[in-house]
């Protein structure tokens, strides 16, 4: 074989390789994004996980309903626990809207994510750069759901308060001040168009897919399931009623906030209700409706005198006389019905269905007891379904 025929050759590999490369970056990847087994959804760009999601019909759908919120409108729990993870199936209440329905459903959903990421950053931060990115144009939902879970939300609330606001200089005596909080939200929580441009190398999506997928298999990691993946097992001071007789159940349970005063109480609403105000406007005529979710304990008739909670401070009480859990519950409740109906929005109190399925079954665990299982996120759906308008 001659010199110039071995150039030929290579220069003929090279162009193979840069050509299947190519198809494999610019058009396979994103036109198959929602086949990606769910082990592998950590590897794709945060920014555009939200396409890898099955309850939908397409990558990027015309029209869809969203979900905003933490990490229950993000699926976990031991159905997601339980999935197979080479396959991207069907997991949380999206999947059973979106069966109900008929409508594509995507959330927004985010562990950790207090009101101000959840119905705020997440969404529009992520919607911005998907449209500013080669994947889009992506529309705006039709119709919005936001999962306000009584279980942490404020608790993560006045943890960005003091991440976010007070630690950055912000003026604490002014958090319920609406315009100087919306100044906050603009600057801290929404990125600037020049935040959300980046390097051409970070928009290479299938390579840095490749890249996080091999450095897991390197590092024994490869998963966005929750770590509370091992049942805690029976307690010694929670017990509930179920079929008419007492269970144990897992001590350190989420409740309705208990270990909060009434002040910081009123403080974490108000910055629900200025992340729902800027979400209303953001969105302008998209139809929302506020989900109230209920605590782990607030599902189930604690027969217990005492209840043992999560608590999210190190120093705080973390037992309360059970009494307290649907008192602490409805309280949170009426206040976020009175700031939804401000808001025009609608909302949905999940409470009666689950306490009602709470009376027959145990629908947490029996290994992240921290969410709902199949049932609990399947009579979540249904609830919602019952009530919710269909989207025009």
């Amino acid at each position: 074989m001659t010199f110039k025929k071995l150039i030929q050759n290579f220069l003929l590999l090279l162009f193979s390789l840069a050509a299947g490369y190519g198809l494999l970056e610019f058009v396979l990847f994103p036109k198959f994004m929602d086949k990606i087994p769910l082990k592998l959804h950590f590897a794709v760009k945060e920014d555009i996980r939200i396409l890898t999601q099955s309850s939908k019909d397409e990558v990027i759908p015309k029209k869809y309903i969203a979900l905003f919120g933490d990490s229950y409108s993000q699926g976990y729990g031991d159905w997601l626990l339980d999935a197979n993870p080479n396959r991207n199936l069907p997991h949380h209440s999206a999947h059973v809207l979106h069966d109900l329905t008929g409508h594509n459903i995507i959330t927004f959903g985010k562990s950790g994510s207090g009101s101000l990421s959840g119905l705020v950053g997440n969404p529009i931060n992520w919607l911005n750069y998907i449209r500013q990115s080669r994947l889009g144009p992506m529309p705006n939902p039709e119709e919005i759901l936001v999962y306000f879970y009584e279980g942490n939300d404020l608790n993560d609330n006045l943890e960005d308060l003091k991440k976010r606001f007070i630690n950055r200089d912000y003026d604490p005596s002014r958090v319920y001040d609406e315009t100087y909080f919306r100044r906050f939200i603009k600057s801290e929580v929404i990125r600037s168009e020049t935040d959300q441009k980046e390097d051409w190398k970070e928009t290479l999506f299938f390579t840095e897919f490749l890249r996080r997928t091999i450095d897991s298999f390197e590092n024994k990691k490869s998963t966005l399931i929750a770590p509370e993946s091992i049942s805690p097992g029976a307690g010694k001071i929670n017990r509930i009623l179920l079929n008419g007789r007492q269970v144990p159940i897992p001590d350190g349970l989420q409740s309705p906030a208990l270990e909060l005063t009434q002040g910081e109480i009123h403080l974490t609403t108000a910055v629900f209700e200025q992340s729902l105000k800027y979400m209303r406007e953001h969105f302008n005529g998209i139809p929302v409706t506020v989900v109230y979710l209920p605590s782990v304990l607030s599902c189930y008739e604690v027969v217990s005198p005492y209840v043992s909670i999560q608590i999210y401070d190190s120093g705080r009480e973390s037992n309360y006389p059970s009494y307290l859990v649907r008192q602490r519950s409805e309280e949170i409740a009426t206040m976020i019905r009175t700031i939804s109906k401000q808001e025009d929005a609608r909302f949905i109190d999940a409470r009666p269905a689950l306490r009602a399925l709470g009376r027959k079954q145990i629908f947490h665990g029996p290994k992240d007891w921290k969410h709902y299982n199949k049932d609990g996120y399947t009579a979540l759906a249904k609830t919602i379904y019952e009530k919710m308008s269909p989207p025009s």
